[in-house]
């Protein structure tokens, strides 16, 4: 899976029929955390997914290496229980299918755009406390509400 941040929120891209893929399609509500341990920070982003269109999940495949490509199409780090040898022949399969042109992205992979709702900054200071800035998407012009917290 790739995270890519977007002025709109958070992409990832895979396989719509891999166990995340699945499970978005049943519950779309997500977390990320960004952890900077050494620094005493970290970030939660909290959301909802929506899928990117066909036309931008086209645009960002077609930036990918073409090895990276000929993975996705072999299924990659998304099949559990398949010998690291297998997807390997898959691989070579797929550049022998695909050699000489352009590798078209399978309709199974694309891209989920996280529409955050909550931005969390969390820092510890010297003295153990935390301090805490909460961002919420107060929902009309692009505005949020900003409290501070500490723990």
């Amino acid at each position: 899976m790739r995270v890519v941040p977007l002025p709109d929120g958070f992409a990832f891209f895979l396989h719509h029929r891999s166990s995340i893929g699945l499970a978005l399609a049943i519950d779309p509500a997500v977390s990320l955390a960004f952890d900077w341990s050494e620094q005493s920070r970290v970030v939660v982003v909290e959301g909802r997914c929506d899928r990117v269109s066909a036309v931008e999940a086209d645009a960002y495949y077609g930036r990918l290496p073409k090895r990276e490509q000929l993975a996705v199409w072999a299924g990659g780090m998304e099949r559990e229980g398949v010998a690291r040898d297998e997807i390997a022949h898959s691989v070579a399969q797929f550049a022998d299918r695909f050699a000489g042109q352009l590798i078209p992205r399978p309709t199974y992979w694309g891209g989920y755009r996280v529409i955050v709702s909550e931005m969390c900054f969390r820092q510890a200071s010297g003295d153990g406390v935390l301090d805490i800035l909460r961002y919420r998407n107060a929902g009309y012009d692009k505005t949020w509400d900003v409290r501070r917290e500490s723990a």
